[in-house]
């Protein structure tokens, strides 16, 4: 089996399976045990694992495109974490510190679209796509840190924490 259809298959898969947690975190919303902000942005994961899927067989996006699509899966999932840490702890994080997470990942899509516009070859450089994940990455652990520090006994947000750090790590 060719790499390509590895891949393809891996993220049809994981497709599949962020569907299946976006139904589940949906029924845990509509009981009042999860922020809509986990809903969607399981969903919009969701969407993400079925273009880049669709990127190995289907169409073929630049470096750039994917480079911003990043980006913003790592923000939707950055908001979605403070968001939850609002609505389980009664309290949101301090706002210079709410500030700085989400304007990291806003500046990361600034950046890169504008270097898409203004200069493509640099846009579509892959160590830009590696630094850039890296800096979400790091931005992510930092947020489910604060969500798994600043919950309390609320178990199963707990239990988030440490799945969505995977995404993240």
């Amino acid at each position: 089996m060719e790499s390509e259809h590895i891949s393809y298959f891996s993220y049809l898969s994981g497709g599949a399976l962020f569907a299946a947690l976006t139904i589940v975190l949906l029924q845990l919303w509509r009981k009042q045990s999860a922020h809509i902000s986990l809903v969607i942005a399981a969903g919009a994961t969701t969407i993400w694992e079925v273009v880049i899927a669709a990127n190995y067989r289907y169409i073929s996006l630049e470096q750039s495109d994917l480079l911003i699509l990043e980006i913003c899966r790592y923000g939707v999932w950055i908001v979605a974490l403070l968001e939850a840490l609002k609505f389980t702890a009664g309290q949101p994080l301090p706002q210079r510190f709410h500030r700085v997470l989400n304007g990291c990942w806003i500046l990361a899509l600034i950046v890169a679209i504008s270097l898409k516009v203004s200069f493509p070859a640099l846009a579509n450089d892959s160590n830009l796509l590696i630094w850039n994940n890296l800096l979400l990455a790091i931005v992510g652990l930092v947020s489910v840190e604060q969500l798994f520090k600043n919950t309390g006994q609320f178990r199963l947000i707990k239990l988030y924490s440490l799945v969505i750090g995977g995404l993240f790590g």
